[in-house]
Order: C-alpha cells, then structure tokens, then sequence
C-alpha cells in the first residue's frame, strides 16, 4: 500500500494506492487548507473507498454515518443496525456498491452546470422558474407514488447519456424531496431483486440510473452542506456566550447569522436541529436539567433568527418555514388529534396557491435530506421532526420505511454463533413471536 500526496492553496489530497500500482487507487480524500477551515468543526470532504467492503452501513430512517461529533448537543454520530440474515428480507443501502467515482467531492464549489434562478425557492435552487412545473413528479392533490418517480428517474437517466447529465440534474432539482432514503431503500431492493432473479439487464438498468441519482443529489446537496460546519461553529460561540454567564443579545445572534441568505438558512437550520436534539432529551432523568436550560437559550437564538431583525429571513425562506416547524412534533402526533389538519392549514394560510404550497413542502423535504447527511445523533431528531411534517403535507399521512424481500439466495454460514442466533430466530418465528428490525 502507498500513500501520495499533492498540495495546492486551497487544499491537500491524499491517495492511497493498493500495493505498488499508481493505477489502483484504493481511497482519495481532500481536505480543505486550515484557511478555508477557519470557523468549521465539520470538515466537508471526499472520502472515496468502495463499499462492497465496509460493513455496519444499514441506516435507518435518517441516518448518516459519518460519525462527527456535533456542537449541537455534544454527541457523536453513528450507529448500529442489526441485519436479518437468511430470510431474503431486504436491508440494502442506497449507496452500497456505487463506484469509487461515483461519489461526489463535497469540498468542491456547488455551481452547477446549469444556471439557477431563485424562483420557486431561495435555497435549493432551480434550473429555470418552469423547472418545477415541468418536472416534477406529482402534485399536493395527486402524491407522486414510488413507481411513478421511478418511471421519470429511469427516462432522465436514459436522457442523461444523450445531455451530459443535464437531464439528470433538473429532475433532482425539481425532485430531490421525493428522492429521500426512503426511496433509495426501494431502488436498491429492486436492483438486488432484479439480480437476484437472474434479471440482469434490468438490475444494470436500476444501478445505472441509481448511480448517476446518487451522484446528482449529492452535488444538489453540497452548497447547504457545506454552510452546515461553518453555522454550527457560530451557532456554538452564541451560546458560549450563555455558558459565560451573559446575556445572548440580538446583535451577536444577527452577526451569527450570516451574511448571505444560504449561511443564514444553515445558522437556522442548525438552530432547529439543536433544539431536536436537546427536546430528545428531556426525558433523559441525567440530562433534563442541561436540556431545559440549553432549550431556553436556543429558543432565544431561535426567535431573533425567524425575526424582522434578522436581515435575510424572507430572502432566505426562513419566515416562511418558521411558522410550519413551530407546530407540534408530528412523529409523536397521533393522527385522530387534529394535529394532521392543522399543519395542512397552516400550508394554506402561508401559500394559497398550489404550485407556491409545493414548493414549500419541497423546500421542507430538502431540508430533511440534508438533515440525514448529518451526524445521527446530533441531526437523527431533526430528520424525524422534518420528515414527519413533510409526510403529513404531501401524503396527508407518515410513510414508514418498510422491508423488501429481495429473495436473497442463502449463503452457507461458517460462524457457528450466527448458525445458532439463526437457530434461536427459526425457534422464535414457530412460537409466533414478531421479531423487529434493528435500526
């Protein structure tokens, strides 16, 4: 194994070739110069290894793995699933068996290669105004249904070879809220069914299309992510401020924000995901207490950034979303509670007209995909609190994320623990006892 280095202004990459071949590159990653860093505890980087040969990858709904530790409540991220083996059900991940370029540089600039108009949306941004008239699958009266999204996915590919990807990418800005891990979950079950069912052209045909998607809403989601580290280090010295016994006043928290409408989102953004964080916490008897206090200071920082005084709150689209994730949690609201109706009409008093209400539970969707490629820990609460709200607006309920049994062919075992944990499955499975999937 070698290590290669290379040096620029504005950043190092570092190579790892396996054995003594500069053409067999085994993993690349780069990392920004100290410069560029200065104010940012998370590192956006390029971490391109294959796959096929981590483990511990199994996600659950909102879920990233990368593992940072978050100024948001303190935590690290990660996590750990449990894979049911030998029943075929599925517990694919979405970006298993990409290739190694298919992974996207985070730390490069996010231009596009298609000019955006801020249109229908200040943050994620769109190719042209009629972007998400044109290309949207579904509507707020007629939800788009997976099949329905896949069928588009599959011609933006095919269209995508002809284009140099520009097909591929107005679908995703048009659609990246319905191309969530939800769905990713489902095209890598119907890749490994296909594959499994000796349906190899239509396995190829599903690996393409969820390569190149995978690439798309990675680029898509790079601008907001790489504000994300900067915000939460301002976000974390106003609330040093509060450690330090003084009072958080609006000046600090207006200069927090940021001075463009993109770091103020993220400063918001990151806010929300705090308060997540620490309301999960409250009924955690060791930490109640700090929680309470922290909540408190975050609603203070909360309500100057979704103020007047916060210079880029309309242009950012925080006003518009404030109202929306100020109601109830609905991930613990049951649906008889009127909980459901309300967020729909709290919809309709902020945008009348359909095409401007899609465009908001658009804008809440992408901001819960950027959530999940966040720490678990510190975002997971957020994840849950965004993904809810956005189910209830678009599907009128919560979708759950639901096994595929991919008919996965039974391996022969070696390990005689996992024999035995099989065993004692096949045992719990006669006495009728459901046994849960592990996230």
């Amino acid at each position: 194994m070698m290590l290669g280095v290379t040096t620029a202004p504005t950043a190092a990459t570092f190579v790892i070739y396996a054995g003594q071949r500069p053409s067999a590159v085994l993993a690349t990653l780069e990392v920004p110069s100290p410069a560029m860093l200065a104010g940012s505890r998370m590192i956006p980087c390029r971490m391109g290894v294959s796959r096929k040969k981590q483990t511990g990858l199994a996600k659950g709904k909102g879920r990233d793995s990368q593992g940072k530790r978050s100024s948001l409540d303190g935590t690290s991220g990660g996590r750990g699933g449990r894979r049911p083996q030998g029943s075929g059900a599925a517990t694919p991940n979405p970006e298993e068996d990409l290739p190694n370029d298919s992974v996207v540089e985070l730390a490069t600039a996010a231009s596009s290669r298609l000019p955006l108009s801020s249109g229908y949306d200040p943050i994620f941004l769109l190719a042209t105004d009629d972007t998400l008239v044109n290309q949207r699958v579904g509507s707020l009266a007629k939800p788009p249904t997976y099949e329905a999204v896949l069928c588009a996915l599959l011609a933006a590919a095919t269209a995508a070879d002809e284009d140099e990807g520009t097909s591929m990418e107005t679908f995703v800005q048009a659609n990246r809220d319905l191309l969530d891990y939800r769905f990713m979950y489902r095209l890598t079950a119907d890749k490994l069914l296909a594959g499994n069912g000796g349906d190899a052209a239509r396995a190829a045909t599903l690996q393409k299309a969820r390569v190149r998607v995978v690439q798309s809403a990675q680029h898509f989601d790079t601008a907001l992510f790489k504000e994300v580290g900067a915000a939460e280090g301002r976000l974390g010295g106003v609330l040093a401020q509060g450690m330090q016994g003084k009072a958080i006043g609006t000046p600090a928290v207006v200069e927090a924000c940021g001075a463009t409408p993109m770091a103020a989102f993220a400063f918001w953004f990151v806010t929300i995901a705090a308060m997540s964080a620490w309301e999960a916490k409250l009924n955690v008897a060791a930490v109640a207490d700090q929680a309470k206090d922290k909540l408190q200071e975050l609603s203070i920082v909360r309500a100057i950034v979704e103020s007047d005084a916060s210079p880029h709150v309309q242009e950012s689209g925080v006003a518009s979303l404030a109202p929306l994730l100020a109601l109830q949690n609905l991930a613990t609201a049951e649906p008889a509670s009127g909980q459901y109706d309300m967020a729909r009409r709290k919809l309709g008093d902020i945008a009348s007209d359909p095409l401007e209400a899609l465009a908001l539970v658009r804008r809440i969707g992408c901001t819960y995909c950027q959530a999940s490629r966040h720490g678990f820990k510190a975002y997971n609460p957020a994840v849950q609190h965004m993904a809810a709200l956005y189910d209830v607006l678009l599907y009128g309920e919560l979708q759950p994320l639901i096994g595929r049994d991919i008919r996965a062919p039974r391996r022969q075992l070696a390990s005689q623990m996992v024999q035995m944990a099989n065993d004692a499955d096949k045992v719990l499975e006669t006495a009728g006892v459901q046994i849960p999937l592990f996230w």
